[in-house]
C-alpha cells in the first residue's frame, strides 16, 4: 500500500507543477495579478505606503490630483470672467459711484445706506463736483429763469412743476461778488474773449502777466464752450478750460461752468431770459 503511494507522489507532484512551467503561463498571470493588488500603485507611479503616508500628511496624491483640477477650472471660470467684463461697455463716472456704493452698502438702523450714496439735491461732496441734478423747487419763479446762489455755488434753471435743474458753478471771489437782476442778452458759442481793460492792469500788476487784447474761442480760451451774456454788464455764465475751480470762488464775478453743462444751460436758455444772482 506504502509502496504504491510513493509510486504515485512524482506523478502528483508533476501535476501541480505543470501550469507553473506551462507555456501559456495561467499561473504566472494569476500571480502577477496577486502582486499588484498587494502592491497597489496609483496614477502617479507610488506604492499603497507611500499613498497612505501622503494620506496623512494630508496631501494624498490623488487628492492632490483632484485639487489640481478644480484649480485648472478655476482659472479657466476666472479667465472667462475677465473676457466677459473686458467686453462691457463702458460706465460713466456717476454710473461707477452708484455701483461702487451698492457694493459697499452696509445695515445700519434696519435699513440700507450707502457709502457713496448722494442725498437729494447735493452737487459736492469732499470738495469734489458731482455734477448737475433735478431738485424740487418751491419758489415761485417762472420757468426758463436762472436763479444763481452764491453761497451755494450754485445754478438753478427753473422747469415745469415744482423742479428745477441745479448745476455747479464757479463765483466771484472776495470783492468780486455781485448780486441783482437782469435779463439774458445774447448767446455765443465758443466766444471769443476780450478782457476789460481794468483786467489787464490788475493782471499785469498783481502777478506780473499781460492778458490779449483778444483771444479767439476754442479749447483754450477760459470762457470755455459757450457764453451767456447777462444785461449790459461785463459779467457772463460762460463754460471753463479749469473744470477743478467749479464749486470755488475764484472768478472776477462771471459764473463758471463745466463745458458739458453750459452746453446744456445753452440749448435750454431763450433770449431775454430772466437772470437773478443772490448773495
Amino acid at each position: 500500500m506504502f509502496g504504491k503511494w510513493l509510486m504515485t507522489l512524482p506523478l502528483v507532484l508533476g501535476l501541480a507543477l505543470l501550469p507553473l512551467d506551462g507555456a501559456d503561463g495561467t499561473a504566472r498571470a494569476a500571480t502577477k495579478t496577486t502582486f499588484k493588488k498587494l502592491n497597489f500603485k496609483n496614477s502617479k507611479g507610488k506604492s499603497r505606503a507611500d499613498a497612505q503616508r501622503a494620506q496623512k500628511a494630508g496631501k494624498s496624491t490623488l487628492f492632490a490630483n483632484a485639487g489640481k483640477g478644480k484649480r485648472k477650472a478655476a482659472r479657466r471660470a476666472g479667465l472667462k470672467r475677465k473676457a466677459n467684463f473686458s467686453a462691457r461697455k463702458p460706465q460713466s463716472a456717476a454710473a461707477r459711484r452708484g455701483h461702487v456704493g451698492k457694493r459697499l452698502a452696509f445695515l445700519g438702523g434696519g435699513k440700507t445706506k450707502s457709502v457713496f450714496a448722494r442725498k437729494e439735491g447735493q452737487i459736492y461732496s469732499g470738495g469734489r463736483y458731482l455734477g448737475k441734478t433735478e431738485v424740487k423747487f418751491i419758489r415761485k419763479l417762472k420757468p426758463g429763469t436762472i436763479l444763481v446762489k452764491t453761497r451755494e455755488r450754485a445754478l438753478y434753471f427753473v422747469l415745469p412743476g415744482g423742479k428745477a435743474i441745479k448745476y455747479g458753478v464757479g463765483v466771484g471771489r472776495q470783492g468780486f461778488t455781485w448780486s441783482g437782476r437782469h435779463r439774458i442778452t445774447m448767446k455765443k458759442e465758443w466766444p471769443e474773449w476780450r478782457p476789460p481793460e481794468e483786467m489787464k492792469k490788475r493782471e499785469l500788476a498783481k502777478y506780473g502777466r499781460k492778458l490779449p487784447d483778444v483771444m479767439p474761442g476754442g479749447p483754450k480760451n477760459p470762457l470755455g464752450a459757450r457764453a451767456l451774456y447777462i444785461g449790459n454788464t461785463l459779467y457772463r455764465i460762460h463754460g471753463t478750460n479749469n473744470p477743478r475751480s467749479i464749486g470755488k470762488f475764484v472768478s472776477s464775478g462771471c459764473i463758471r461752468m463745466v463745458n458739458e453743462e453750459v452746453i446744456d444751460l445753452y440749448k435750454r436758455v431763450k433770449i431775454g431770459a430772466p437772470v437773478i444772482v443772490e448773495d
